[in-house]
């Protein structure tokens, strides 16, 4: 209910040469490379917290997106002779949604320096003004997206010399969308419509009552869009048998397969968004995209029994199982051959001891490649290395929004990893206990060049001054302040966000503002993960009350780091970013065309970095459903119908100090 009337020029208030009714500094954006200094500004004359200009975005904004959604799929089979059946498939797809946004803001600390200047027909200052303004009369931004798909699909399948399947197939997929965002602000007629000096100017001083003129508010309306489309071509071949080789103790059997492929990705974003930078409320999209490239690949399996199974005692079975692939890309990447191995043995029929080893390989995409830089004002990023209670710069302070870049990454390498897992399986015999079986595996992963779409602006800001400093831009004068406070003052001073603090009194340089940060697809030197995971099932079927089955799965992380690069310390995120339990859980029943199951989800308590202090609690839901089966030649048909509720106890993730 109150009104606050202290405007720069007003109230006692000396002008300066720019006035502002907040706390804004600027940083060079877009046109504008000059960065107005403190001097230049008037503070603003009622105490912070005093009063607030909060915005209800609720009323615009749709939780749920209108949906509607069409698909059509065609199938065909044929036999042709000598034992070849030849398979075929269309299918299309389009999905047509709509949501609804707050209207878009205007802000001087937001959009390249956007002034309301002294020219302006309803500024009463004389000199411009700097300014935070929701013109409600634009309307909602209505996002409309059509994302359309197709895929077609043949091949051929036959067996040979009646043991060796083989099949050829082609395919072509194809997916496509296009972004439209209606009553978006154009940021060149938004400064034509402030700068007029005639009635027809746009008027931010009218307050709640005031409605400025239809076609002032058209003037500086326009429509954005944003579109992409990916395709891949895909020719695969591939033989198997179960029987290679007849040996006295056993078959070894064998699978080859050759694939070449085709890939396309493609992304435009409209003049408007991209090289003019002309939207308000949103920074430089990226420019368009247009990258392709070839795979070829091969690949071979074989499967080796060791010994007849059942011959010896406690040697029930073992096999011995190997594969390898290979790919190369026609952008250079180059896979070499990939090994892998596999021990199954069975000392027992119920006891199956088993171990693998494999090596794995991954290729960039083409959008971590080749995609475009993307620009977004991001707030709540304060600067680790000038607080602003050290520096009294808002450009420092978590509220400023701060310039955050995105892109592709064309010297990005391939990854390389190795994975090994140990475990058992053990379907506990007697008549007693049957159905039940216990599980058990331990599984280690060791990734190098692991490829991350970004590592986040709060591990980079953490870790500036190691692994993260070549990715945060500043101004490349440093600067000295006091600390002219009656308490310590924490700033950053080593990896991780680990800080030392400013003592009263104490002076320190510190180095420029920030001007943006990269937060890009980056190579990470390695990443080490060592997991155990449980689990245990247990069926029992009942002449009277049909069949249940239980079953349990836990997930131990023992082990979770990565680093950038290799001489990083490596220090493990379990307990710390990520929980150390996490499990599923359900029980089932099914007794001739009815069924019924309950499941169960938990995740286990792990603190939060992003917050000192802070720990987000346990977490565990409950899901139901009870399903009816009708038969093919009941009245309804072959239908199925399920009732099914989530979150049965309606619980909700929570985190406190």
């Amino acid at each position: 209910g109150a009104t606050a009337t202290f405007l720069p020029g007003t109230g006692g208030t000396p002008a300066g040469t720019l006035g502002s009714s907040g706390s804004y500094a600027s940083v060079p954006r877009g046109n504008n490379p000059a960065r107005p200094t403190a001097e230049q500004f008037v503070a603003r004359a009622y105490p912070a917290g005093e009063f607030s200009n909060s915005f209800n975005f609720q009323p615009f904004v749709w939780n749920v997106p209108e949906r509607s959604t069409r698909n059509l799929s065609v199938g065909f089979g044929y036999d042709l002779p000598w034992n070849i059946n030849f398979e075929a498939a269309v299918m299309a797809g389009r999905i047509q949604s709509e949501t609804h946004l707050a209207p878009s803001p205007a802000s001087t600390a937001g959009d390249n320096d956007i002034l309301v200047p002294a020219s302006n027909y309803y500024n009463p200052f004389g000199i411009p003004v700097a300014f935070t303004y929701r013109p409600l009369e634009v309307g909602p931004r209505i996002a409309r997206i059509t994302s359309e798909s197709q895929g077609y699909r043949a091949g051929l399948r036959g067996l040979v010399l009646g043991r060796f399947d083989w099949d050829l197939g082609w395919s072509y997929t194809k997916n496509s969308s296009i972004d439209y965002t209606y009553n978006a602000i154009s940021e060149s007629k938004l400064r034509a419509a402030l700068a007029k000096s005639t009635p027809d100017a746009l008027n931010i001083f009218g307050g709640p009552s005031f409605k400025n003129d239809p076609a002032t508010i058209n003037s500086i309306k326009t429509v954005t869009s944003a579109s992409g489309n990916a395709d891949t071509t895909l020719i695969d071949g591939r033989v198997t048998t179960t029987e290679l080789f007849a040996l006295p103790w056993g078959r070894i059997g064998g699978a080859m397969g050759v694939q070449h492929r085709v890939e396309h990705f493609n992304s435009t974003n409209d003049p408007q968004s991209t090289y003019l930078n002309d939207i308000i409320g949103q920074v430089r999209l990226a420019d368009p995209t247009n990258a392709g490239r070839t795979v070829d690949a091969a690949s071979l399996e074989l499967r080796l029994p060791l010994v007849k199974q059942g011959r010896y005692r406690f040697l029930y079975s073992v096999e011995l199982g190997g594969a390898a692939r290979y790919e190369k890309f026609s952008d250079g990447y180059d896979s070499g051959i990939k090994p892998g191995a596999r021990l199954a043995f069975r000392p027992t029929r119920s006891l199956l001891l088993r171990g693998s080893y494999s090596e794995t390989f991954r290729s960039p995409t083409l959008p971590q490649l080749y995609g475009g830089v993307r620009e977004s004002l991001v707030s709540s990023l304060p600067d680790l290395r000038r607080p602003q209670a050290l520096t009294g710069d808002p450009v420092d302070a978590s509220t400023y929004q701060r310039l955050v870049r995105t892109a592709g990454n064309r010297n990005l390498k391939p990854e390389d990893g190795v994975t090994k897992q140990t475990g058992f399986v053990f379907d506990v015999p007697g008549r007693l206990l049957r159905g039940l079986s216990l599980e058990f595996t331990h599984g280690v992963i060791e990734q190098k060049n692991l490829i991350t779409s970004g590592l986040g602006t709060t591990f980079i800001r953490q870790n500036e001054l190691t692994s993260t400093g070549d990715l945060v831009v500043r101004d490349p004068q440093p600067e000295t302040y006091r600390n002219t406070t009656t308490a310590g003052i924490a700033v950053l001073a080593g990896a991780g966000g680990v800080t030392r603090l400013v003592a009263p009194g104490e002076t320190v340089t510190v180095p420029g503002r920030i001007r943006f940060i990269t937060d890009s697809a980056v190579n990470l030197a390695q990443q080490l993960v060592r997991y155990y995971d449980y689990g245990l099932r247990y069926r029992v079927r009942t002449a009277q009350l049909g069949q249940f089955s239980v079953s349990s799965n836990w997930t131990y992380m023992g082990f979770y780091a990565s680093r950038r690069f290799e001489n990083d310390p490596v220090v493990s995120s379990v307990g710390r970013s990520l929980p150390r339990y996490r499990s599923q859980s359900s029980i089932a029943w099914q007794r001739a065309s009815w069924g019924a199951n309950l499941g169960m989800t938990y995740i286990h308590r792990y603190r939060d970095l992003t917050r000192d202090g802070w720990e987000v609690g346990r977490y565990y839901t409950f899901a139901g459903a009870i399903t009816r089966a009708f038969a093919k030649t009941s009245k309804v048909g072959d239908l199925r119908v399920t009732l099914g509720l989530e979150n049965i106890l309606d619980q909700i993730g929570r985190a406190h100090v």
